[in-house]
Formats: structure tokens, sequence, C-alpha cells
């Protein structure tokens, strides 16, 4: 019988971890927004997409957030990076 080795090294993943412009990607855990944007409803549904977009204003990829703000408001997601939300004192 012949085993097999199923922990073989991806290079891929390494080439991606030693990339520079990689290492600026955001991935965040939370949306820096404020408690209008999140509406009225405390059980809050949210999706998340890492490096889902690029930010309007650096170009840097961050992670999508998308929820519906309130019980009849509309879908709102992210559009800016957290980097340059905090930076301008905005939500995301």
């Amino acid at each position: 019988t012949t085993q097999h080795n199923t922990t073989k090294h991806n290079p891929t993943m390494a080439s991606i971890k030693r990339d520079d412009n990689k290492q600026k990607w955001e991935e965040t855990e939370f949306p820096l927004v404020c408690e209008t944007c999140l509406g009225d409803n405390p059980y809050v549904r949210m999706t998340k997409e890492n490096h889902g977009k690029k930010c309007k204003i650096c170009d840097t990829p961050f992670t999508v957030f998308a929820w519906q703000a309130g019980t009849k408001g509309r879908l709102k997601k992210v559009e800016i990076c957290k980097t340059c939300a905090q930076a301008k004192n905005v939500c995301q």
C-alpha cells in the first residue's frame, strides 16, 4: 500500500504573504459605523466579504460589510476602508 502525503507545501500561499502590496490589505471583524447607519433593530444581520472591494479613496482592498438599516431600511454597505474612515472621522 502507498501512503499519500496530505500536507503538501503550498507555494501560492507563501508568495501571497510575502507580497508587500497584499500586506497592506485590510481584514476587519466589524465596520466603523454609527448608530444611525445601523438602524433601530438591535439584532443586525450582516454579511462579510474579505477583500471584496477597493477603497474609493486610497484603492486598497478591504473587507466589505452589508446589512439592512432598521426594520424598513435599505441595504447599506461600506464604501471606504477602515483607515480612511478613521482618518476622516466618518462611517465606512
